[in-house]
């Protein structure tokens, strides 16, 4: 599987980093690495997640209030956010 990560999603991880690193030195390397953690078990069972947004779906990550959104077609992942998400809809029309 290939995953690509979008501009806004790698922006996402930076500052989300940022904010946890702040908070605490090491817990935004812990975010990263949940954030990792959940784009290779989206790449083994990219089906596994519920869709909620046309054809985009959430993983929840462990430890954290964030999600991963991402695409999913054929052997390639775009994963467009990961974020807080409190309207999905909004989050459709952001990241796509």
């Amino acid at each position: 599987m290939t995953v690509t990560f979008r501009r806004k999603a790698k922006c996402d991880v930076v500052e989300a980093f940022e904010f946890y690193e702040a908070k605490r030195r090491g817990l935004g390397s812990k975010f990263v690495q949940r954030v990792d953690e959940m784009v290779n078990m989206i790449a083994g069972f990219p089906m596994a997640y519920a869709e909620i947004h046309d054809d985009i779906r959430r993983a929840y990550l462990k430890d954290f209030p964030y999600s991963v959104f991402y695409k999913h077609s054929g052997k390639n992942i775009v994963v467009f956010a990961a974020c807080i998400s409190r309207d999905i809809r909004q989050l459709g029309r952001n990241i796509v």
